[in-house]
């Protein structure tokens, strides 16, 4: 099906909401949201209509995706994630990185990310965040490994100095320590 699954308004849109209501941004204060991968933009455009400045980063490759963020007429800046550069150039400091379906971590067995890899990225976004900012990671399933990440990725998750984490099936909460 590819990346035209993504032209369901209908059932994206709502996936969207359902992530926006569990990560409580149906509640004030505004924040400031870094949407890493963001695909077509539904979900900035949830966290638009809650009141949130919302920003995106993904690629250009996906036409159905560029139409779609042009129509919503959402915030997305082109950007290739990885290890050594996560988040686009600038001292931007956000309340809450988000990355849903994370593939930027690689899809084939032999360019898939490490500790050393994770380590790199968390430490990039995490200085990136404010006082009590959040980073929320939601994994897709790694047929190869059979689980959505490895052991010693789960190991760095938890041991992050600063930080609270919570580990919860494919989804990853990481909040710095500190106040908003």
């Amino acid at each position: 099906m590819g990346p035209n699954k993504y032209a369901n308004f209908d059932y994206w849109l709502r996936e969207s909401v359902v992530r926006a209501l569990r990560l409580k941004l149906d509640r004030p204060p505004s924040l400031r949201v870094l949407d890493l991968g963001s695909g077509t933009g539904y979900f900035l455009l949830v966290c638009r209509t809650l009141g949130h400045d919302a920003r995106g980063i993904d690629l250009e490759e996906v036409a159905v995706f560029n139409d779609m963020v042009a129509l919503l007429g959402v915030s997305r800046q082109t950007h290739l994630v990885s290890p050594e550069s996560p988040l686009p150039p600038g001292e931007e400091r956000y309340d809450l990185i988000t990355a849903f379906m994370v593939t930027f971590n690689g899809v084939e067995p032999d360019r898939e990310w490490k500790r050393e890899e994770w380590a790199v990225f968390l430490d990039n976004c995490l200085r990136r965040l404010t006082p009590g900012g959040r980073l929320f990671l939601s994994f897709n399933y790694s047929q190869r490994r059979g689980c959505f990440y490895d052991a010693e990725t789960a190991d760095l998750f938890d041991s992050l100095p600063g930080c609270r984490t919570r580990r919860e099936g494919n989804e990853v909460l990481i909040t710095l320590a500190g106040r908003r």
